[in-house]
């Protein structure tokens, strides 16, 4: 499971829209230096394509794998997991809470193993993770 197209779209489509504004611009005045927004804010789009790709849940060989948007990974034998669900975590900032899901994965032993960000991730699939089948998953509170 990887990364859905809406997110590259949602998260990278801006940027290189705002690059290729500031890259026909600089090609209608080669003079002005604008092609440094043009890199700039492909560069940024870029960045965001890259970490979009770092996400992917591999479900395989009696393992599950979560590797995040920084390219870490964490693995659990399917075996050892006792409890995967759904948790919300508050985060706020100056008064203004906000909750964010959490695909919480708990080994046997009660030790949580990883969360898994579930925004970058097809419903449908995160579906197939063992245990979130029946899962209602509504992921706005």
């Amino acid at each position: 499971m990887r990364a859905v197209l809406s997110g590259y779209i949602a998260l990278c489509g801006i940027w290189f829209v705002l690059a290729a504004v500031f890259a026909w611009l600089a090609w209608r005045d080669p003079r002005s230096n604008v092609w440094e927004g043009a890199a700039i804010s492909g560069g940024i789009g870029l960045l965001f394509a890259v970490w979009l790709r770092g996400f992917k849940i591999t479900i395989a060989d009696g393992w599950l794998e979560y590797r995040d948007g920084l390219f870490r990974s964490s693995r659990v034998m399917l075996a050892d997991i006792d409890e995967i669900h759904v948790e919300w975590i508050a985060v706020g900032h100056h008064g203004m809470g906000r909750k964010i899901p959490r695909i919480v994965v708990s080994a046997r032993n009660g030790a949580v193993v990883f969360r898994v960000n579930p925004k970058p991730f097809a419903k449908e699939d995160l579906r197939k993770i063992p245990g979130l089948e029946s899962e209602i998953f509504v992921l706005r509170s």
